[in-house]
């Protein structure tokens, strides 16, 4: 395994102003998998609005670090 590309990443799908709870499920899974591996996990939100927030709850349920892409 290449050692360039590191981490487990998480496309997090949004409904209104929330994360929806298969994405988040999928957070959970992601933590263990980088866990094991000694890996971060990262989450991604995409959208135009209230992403501060849907960034922290991904942060509680395990994500190390959100990138946000904002539509503008």
């Amino acid at each position: 395994m290449s050692q360039e590309y590191r981490g487990v990443w998480v496309f997090l799908e949004r409904r209104g102003d929330e994360v929806i709870e298969p994405s988040l499920e999928v957070l959970g899974k992601a933590r263990e998998l980088a866990d094991r591996y000694g890996d971060n996990v990262a989450g991604v939100l995409m959208g135009a609005k209230n992403l501060e927030i849907q960034a922290e709850t991904a942060i509680k349920y395990g994500a190390d670090v959100v990138y946000i892409v904002e539509d503008p």
